[in-house]
This record gives structure tokens, sequence and C-alpha cells, in this order.
């Protein structure tokens, strides 16, 4: 980071800050009455100026070229900027602030006291520049970090997709639905169902939104493939609101949908597994409900169930960081999952 660039927001928070520093300074230090208002602005303009010049100039580019770079072109360049707020202040208090006559505010004081004051100023703001400055590197850093893992885990994801040929791995099912359908619909059907599947997570990059539609064809699919295996199979399948113009990452919603089917009871007909997602111009909400499986294995079933939770937390935070909320319950004889995201 050698130049820090300031966004329009920043821009205009900025200086309506200085501005209430102005208005602050002119009201604590009111200009006497007898001296000539114009005098009176140029100075304050001028003073509040080469604070400004210092505080920027360390802040936006001192700072970010040199430090922990090269400690002499630090001191170097701060040296010279304190010239600059020298070379102002001295001009507005020994020359501008007497045109008409009136004294100097350093008459008949040594002409080192103003240096003093002044260089006690320089120290403050750049104090502050430096602050400001480490904040901005913090958060530079941490948006460094998020795309580092952001490429890390779409390459991670990108590299299951490239081990296979996608071309030989559809025609070798395509013959498989083709001779199987000789002798089983149902198997045929699974067959296409799978193959439907595996084009959805094959062809899709992890890191680029596509219709939510295809992602409901996908859990559609999905659901529709377990029935094939095993008809005793209950769920209750719900979307409400118009699929049309949203967008989302692949694969987001089904890894809730897959654990609820991994470790939940999916047989009971008076505890079904309940899907729900509801969509609106701003968001996709998704709700999946299901009954925990007794089993011996129960607390080995939770962990797997937090090791998927926590690699779909991660996709959350990388892709859609600030603008999702999970929330999850875990109860004795229930799980539920709660996903709420913001698509705008």
């Amino acid at each position: 980071m050698d130049v820090i660039r300031l966004t329009k927001k920043e821009k205009i928070r900025h200086l309506t800050i200085w501005a209430l520093i102005t208005a602050f300074t002119c009201i604590v230090d009111p200009p006497p009455p007898d001296k000539a208002l114009i005098l009176s602005i140029t100075g304050v303009g001028l003073t509040m100026l080469s604070y400004i010049i210092v505080y920027y100039a360390q802040y936006l580019y001192i700072f970010p070229r040199f430090y922990r770079k090269s400690l002499l072109k630090l001191i170097t360049f701060s040296f010279l900027v304190f010239i600059i707020l020298l070379i102002i202040d001295y001009t507005e208090v020994y020359f501008i602030s007497t045109m008409f006559g009136d004294p100097a505010e350093f008459e008949g004081a040594p002409v080192h006291d103003l240096g003093v004051i002044l260089l006690i100023f320089f120290f403050i703001i750049t104090t502050m520049a430096y602050g400001a400055y480490q904040n901005r590197l913090s958060i530079y850093n941490i948006n460094s970090q998020y795309e580092r893992e952001k490429v890390l885990l779409t390459k991670s994801i990108g590299f299951f997709q490239n081990q296979f040929n996608p071309h030989i791995i559809f025609n070798f099912l395509n013959y498989c639905y083709g001779t199987i359908l000789k002798n089983s619909k149902d198997g045929a059907e699974a067959i296409a169902l799978f193959s439907n599947m595996l084009r959805h997570s094959i062809m899709n990059k992890a890191d680029e939104p596509i219709p939510l539609i295809k992602e409901i064809e996908y859990i559609s699919d999905f659901i529709a493939l377990h029935r094939q295996l095993s008809k005793s199979i209950e769920v209750n399948f719900q979307i409400i609101g118009d699929l049309k113009n949203q967008q989302i990452l692949p694969r987001i919603l089904i890894t809730f949908i897959e654990n609820a089917f991994k470790h939940g009871e999916i047989y009971s007909p008076e505890y079904p597994v309940k899907i729900k997602i509801e969509t609106d111009i701003n968001s996709i909400k998704l709700s999946v409900e299901n009954k925990k499986q007794i089993t011996e294995e129960i607390e080995s079933i939770a962990n797997k169930t937090r090791i998927g939770h926590f690699n779909v937390r991660q996709q959350l935070e990388l892709f859609y960081k600030g603008k999702y909320e999970l929330r999850i319950s875990d109860k004795n004889e229930n799980y539920l999952c709660e996903l709420s995201l913001n698509t705008k």
C-alpha cells in the first residue's frame, strides 16, 4: 500500500470534520472586534490549511510509502512538511495579519516561540495521522487476507472440478441412461437426476453467482434422487415468492439440506424434513428443520454437522460478509437452520 486513496464518502466525512474543527476554533478563540474580518478569515483559513497539509501529507503519502521501509526518507519528508507548516504560519502571523497596521500576534516575542508552538502542533497532528494510517493498514491487511482466502477457496473447489473431463463423464452417463432405460425406468430416471446434479456441480464456478432457479432445480433433483432411492422418505419442500432475477452462489443452500438428509430422521411421516425457501426483491431465506436420528453415534454426527457448517460459514464470510444471518437451533429432538441472505 504505497498511497491511500479516499473514497467519495470518506472525503465528505473528512471535509465535515475539518469544517467542525474550524468552527470550534473560531468559537473558542474569536478574532478581536477591531480586527478586519477579511484578515481574520484569511488567518484562520491559512492556519487550518497548514494543519490539513501536514495531516494528509503524512496520512496519505509519507506513512504509506516510507513507514517500515525507509526511516531516513520518512524523517526527511516529514521535515519538509514541517517546513511548509512554518512557512505558511509565519507568513500569516508576521505579514498577512499586519497588512492593515495591526501588530503581529507574537509582537515583541522571540521568533522561535512560534516555531516551538508549531512544532508541538506538528507532532500532535502527525500522531493523529499515524493513528489513522495504522487503522487503515489494519483494514487493508484484513481485506488482503480475505481476498487470499477467497482465492484459495475458489481454487480448492475448482481443483475438484478440474479433475474430471465433463465430456467423458456425461457421455458415459448418457450411455448408462440409455442402457438401463430398457430394463428399468426408475433406474434410468435416477441416472438422469444424478447427471443433472453432477453437471450443476462441475459446470458452475464457486465464486460466480447463478440464477436462483438453477439452484432450486439442483435441490429439487437432490430430493427427487433420494425419493428414487427410497420411496419412504418424508420431505416437505416449499417455495414462496418469485424466483426471477435472483442470483446466488452455487451450493450455499444445499449444504444445510444435505445435513438434514445425512443426520436427520427422514422416514417419519409424523416428523418430515421441512424445507422452505422464501424470496423477495432484496433477500433469500432458507429454513430447514428435521428430527434428529437417535443413534449411538449421535456425537459423531454432531461433529460432522459442525464441520459442514464451518465450511459453509467460511463461504458465507468470504462471499456474503455483512449480508447474511445464520441461526441454528439445536434442541433435544429437533434441529433447525435458518439462513437469510441480503442479495442487494
